[in-house]
């Protein structure tokens, strides 16, 4: 697993729309229109350093990403958590036995961090 660059951003919005057409029936007008936005918002979030993102390669091939990030949280009544939360994404560009491995670590995080938070 390597960390992405800004020259990954084409591979992790490419992956991203893999997992929107995986569990969801978007038309492809509007996952061409996220993904101009989602583009522009990852270059800008990895260039402060709020979003990180990771490349599982096999054979030097590109098979599977996962992304973190940090969010501000809106202030609120009542509201004691932190300022800020970290969420992720994870998807995959076929499905392989490492590409399996790589995102089963990743979801395995992200599923423990939501019930973590909806407590």
């Amino acid at each position: 697993m390597r960390q992405a660059t800004l020259a990954d951003l084409d591979l992790l919005v490419r992956h991203r729309r893999g997992m929107w057409n995986e569990i969801a029936k978007i038309p492809k007008a509007d996952l061409d229109a996220a993904d101009r936005i989602y583009r522009r918002w990852g270059k800008a979030q990895m260039k402060s350093n709020r979003f990180a993102g990771f490349i599982v390669d096999v054979d030097r091939e590109p098979v599977a990403s996962g992304c973190v990030w940090l969010m501000h949280v809106q202030p609120r009544p009542n509201w004691k958590g932190p300022p800020r939360r970290i969420f992720s994404r994870c998807s995959r560009s076929r499905p392989i036995a490492a590409a399996a491995t790589g995102l089963a670590s990743c979801a395995k995080r992200s599923d423990s961090q939501r019930h973590e938070e909806s407590k």
